[in-house]
């Protein structure tokens, strides 16, 4: 035992030992990086993955500078432990920034309560987040302005992760897939409240809601991609699918939706005349780079820098969003022989500026391009 921690230590006072504690920093901070995604996720904290990073790289630097014995050696690593000094700062100031930005900005000033608040998302592969398998999540929001109640529900989710339908007819081989996000899910609706729910009342037909909160035409491409759609309706001979979309669905469909950050979330691009699904790319240098990328997304410096809240209309995020939906369109004809119908809750007088933009870029292409019998759900809301 003596010999061997008179060989640890000489391994550390040389060369081999700030390679050894180097590789050690290396897999320390992904450890840091996988628990703190798994934290945010599950629990809804962050443990603030890269302040104890560049912590650990400080120490390391102040380790590596008293054991150097050159006096440039020390003046240059003195130098370099200034950049953990400033990550650290940086990532603090901008916790703080991002924290309470905008908290009185709307007119609303709400919390959330229950399981839906606590115990009800998880981390996914194909889609970075979902509900947690067979539960019933309650739900609840205030208006903590005057304490009314905005909806007190419950959402029912079976063993896939996806809400209920209750008038399913789950006997029928006639299937209806509905693909979308909040407005899909029936965000703070009841289970007989949903458009699912009254188009099962209307139709004999199995039905299938992947729609989930925040989602846009990524992830719905991403589940049919995947096989899991497929797997799912395994039982199914005649499937139709309609995908809901929102204005904003182009700005999610560029990755610029500040929840997924630090998830999963999959990310697609215009290579040539090809789509590409970055995270299951064999471009090895896409791959990398999408995989440094999700491991970014947990700086908080990185995301104050990035400004993804400040997004800005522009023509050329329409391609990818296009892209998407032609190309989900496609799948669900090879798979399932489907037909994809879309439906687009456009613009309305409370809407933004990029509303507006995006809901007239979806609706001249659903118009010219897609050759969708076009139905669009809008109208003044007061």
């Amino acid at each position: 035992m003596k010999r061997i921690k008179v060989l640890l230590f000489a391994i550390l006072q040389g060369k081999l030992g700030i390679l050894l504690l180097s590789i050690i920093w290396i897999i320390i901070s992904l450890l840091i990086t996988k628990f703190d995604r798994t934290a945010k996720m599950l629990f809804g904290f962050s443990i603030m993955s890269f302040i104890w990073i560049s912590i650990l790289l400080l120490l390391l630097f102040i380790y590596c500078a008293i054991r150097a014995k050159s006096q440039s050696t020390k003046i240059i690593l003195s130098y370099l432990s200034i950049l953990p000094i400033c990550i650290i700062i940086g990532e603090a100031y901008s916790f703080y920034n991002l924290q309470n930005k905008d908290i009185d900005t709307k007119n609303c000033n709400v919390k959330s309560s229950g399981i839906y608040a606590t115990d009800y998302y998880i981390p996914n592969e194909v889609t970075g987040y979902r509900a947690k398998p067979n539960i019933i999540a309650t739900a609840r929001m205030i208006n903590q302005k005057d304490d009314s109640v905005i909806y007190d529900i419950s959402y029912d989710i079976n063993e896939f992760g996806w809400r209920k339908t209750q008038s399913s007819n789950d006997n029928s081989r006639q299937c209806f897939l509905f693909f979308g996000d909040s407005f899909t899910i029936g965000e703070g609706l009841n289970n007989n409240e949903s458009l699912p729910f009254y188009f099962g009342q209307q139709v004999d037909m199995k039905i299938y809601n992947f729609g989930f909160h925040g989602y846009g035409p990524h992830q719905a491409l991403a589940l049919l991609l995947s096989g899991e759609v497929k797997r799912t309706i395994k039982d199914c001979d005649e499937v139709i699918a309609l995908y809901e979309s929102l204005p904003r669905h182009i700005s999610r469909a560029n990755g610029f939706s500040p929840w997924e950050i630090g998830t999963k979330a999959p990310r697609f691009k215009i290579n040539g005349e090809k789509l590409e699904w970055l995270d299951t790319t064999t471009n090895k240098k896409s791959k990398f780079a999408r995989s440094i990328e999700h491991r970014l997304e947990q700086s908080y410096l990185y995301k104050f820098l990035q400004s993804r809240d400040t997004y800005k209309y522009d023509e050329k995020y329409n391609n990818l969003y296009f892209a998407i939906m032609l190309e989900m369109q496609k799948e669900l004809k090879t798979q399932l022989n489907a037909p994809l119908y879309v439906l687009l809750w456009d613009s309305n007088n409370l809407s933004d500026e990029l509303e507006v933009q995006e809901s007239n870029a979806i609706t001249q292409w659903l118009e010219t391009t897609f050759n969708n019998d076009i139905a669009t759900m809008g109208g003044d809301i007061c």
